[in-house]
């Protein structure tokens, strides 16, 4: 089970070396994730419209599409169940059809990126954000992925816009034992050493 939780951080004081090696860490991390971020949500927007110009290179795909954009038309048109049953037929048909064009496409996409959608966005921080943390950025790209998913139909339907990410968002951070717990009860967390 995985818990979710917003903590505020706060720095031991104890060593005031360590004390601002740790405020550069974060005030780095503070600066740059909502960067990363907006990056993220950017590239896998570009992967999308990637995908749709290659399906542009496709002179039968876009025969296909033409087709379907037809019938689609002539399903609005209509009332009659049975020529609404007929188009839809005939819808099936062409998506049959398009199937091993889009194989075709996925396999080209996939040429072009050399891995994975995901890890695709994850390589483009990792380049241009060496010094965050590896767990914050895959933590942060995992999370910004997923809200990217979550709106992509309002987004690809024109009723909102890529979402963007101003400073100051959470720091991402998924602790599994990288934490101890002191007599008092607190917490700490040591990224530092890392």
């Amino acid at each position: 089970m995985i818990i979710t939780r917003k903590i505020e951080i706060g720095v031991d004081r104890s060593d005031e070396e360590r004390y601002k090696e740790a405020w550069n860490f974060i005030n780095y991390h503070d600066n740059n994730i909502y960067k990363a971020a907006n990056d993220i949500v950017s590239h896998q927007y570009f992967n999308y419209e990637l995908r749709n110009r290659l399906k542009l290179g496709v002179p039968q795909y876009k025969v296909l599409k033409k087709k379907l954009d037809k019938i689609v038309e002539q399903e609005l048109e209509t009332t009659e169940k049975e020529k609404k049953k007929g188009l839809s037929d005939s819808k099936k048909r062409i998506y049959g059809e398009m199937k091993p064009l889009d194989e075709e496409i996925n396999e080209k996409f996939k040429e072009i990126l050399n891995t994975s959608v995901q890890n695709s966005t994850y390589q483009v921080i990792s380049d241009r954000y060496p010094h965050i943390h590896s767990n914050i950025r895959n933590t942060l790209n995992a999370t910004i992925q997923k809200t990217y998913k979550a709106a992509f139909i309002d987004l690809i339907q024109g009723k909102r816009s890529l979402p963007t990410y101003k400073k100051g968002i959470p720091i991402p951070v998924q602790f599994t034992s990288d934490f101890s717990i002191d007599d008092k009860g607190e917490y700490f967390f040591d990224w530092l050493s890392r």
